[in-house]
């Protein structure tokens, strides 16, 4: 039987400042700008097949995906931040940093076969709070800055 499991990852700024957004998953990796008071929305997949039994009642692990990596450029001002995924190491700043961000999931789909999880960033002004200085973006990014 085919499973499947949705990741839907979007930013949207709240602000006027340019943003790099970039993420790592499990099913990939992908990277945009946010321009200002846009969004931006990333979509991975990971499917798979499992056998079941011939009597139930039975539970199916979906095989999900998982974040890797989550990094936050402001290029307006040349700073950044990497959220932290582990939460048992969190400082301050990510704590901020997760409570601008929802979570939900839509699932039941097929008896559970299908998964389909969405997460939202919503940069606002509080953020500002927790990014620091890189000029090293300024090599990074050079195509922008020498526009």
């Amino acid at each position: 039987m085919d499973t499947s499991f949705e990741y839907t990852k979007s930013l949207v700024n709240k602000t006027d400042k340019v943003l790099f957004y970039a993420v790592r998953t499990t099913a990939g990796s992908d990277s945009a700008f946010s321009y200002g008071h846009d969004s931006i929305e990333f979509y991975f997949v990971h499917r798979s097949k499992v056998s079941l039994p011939p009597v139930g009642p039975y539970h199916i692990d979906i095989e999900g995906v998982s974040m890797r990596e989550e990094r936050l450029y402001n290029l307006t001002d040349t700073s950044f931040f990497r959220f932290n995924l582990n939460r048992n190491t969190w400082n301050g700043k990510d704590s901020i940093y997760w409570d601008n961000i929802t979570y939900s999931v839509l699932d039941g789909t097929n008896a559970g076969m299908h998964e389909r999880h969405f997460e939202t960033l919503t940069f606002q002004d509080i953020l500002f709070t927790v990014m620091q200085k890189d000029y090293g973006m300024l090599d990074k990014f050079r195509e922008y800055y020498d526009r």
